[in-house]
């Protein structure tokens, strides 16, 4: 009776598996043959859990990936608006160069090299 329970607790559907397959096969020697099957039955669990935890890796590692790929995304875009807006402002301050060179062409225009005097306050 407790080898049984033993057996169910321990063993359960794998035995079952084993004994099935013992009968349809029918080896010479079928003690040695259950052996080595619950041997390779153990191998073949350790590895189906080796698998699981490798896909569960993989999928975290996939997962950090996408991550990364989405923040050097973010970070390209502001790179570009950044360069975007330095551009800008490069037009803008080469405008402003020609508009004030276009001026001092202007008849009546004061030399352009005149230096700027700043007003003392009292």
């Amino acid at each position: 009776m407790m080898d049984t329970r033993y057996l169910q607790r321990h063993l359960g559907s794998c035995l079952v598996e084993c004994l099935a397959e013992v009968a349809e096969k029918r080896p010479l020697d079928p003690i040695e043959y259950i052996s080595n099957w619950l041997y390779k039955y153990i191998e073949n669990v350790e590895y189906k859990k080796q698998m699981a935890a490798e896909s569960v890796k993989l999928t975290e590692e996939q997962e950090e990936y996408a991550k990364q790929a989405k923040i050097e995304e973010i970070k390209k875009a502001e790179a570009e608006t950044i360069r975007l807006e330095e551009e800008s402002m490069k037009e803008a301050e080469m405008a402003k160069q020609k508009r004030s060179e276009d001026l001092a062409n202007l008849p009546g225009a004061p030399p352009a090299n005149l230096t700027t005097v700043d007003e003392e306050e009292n």
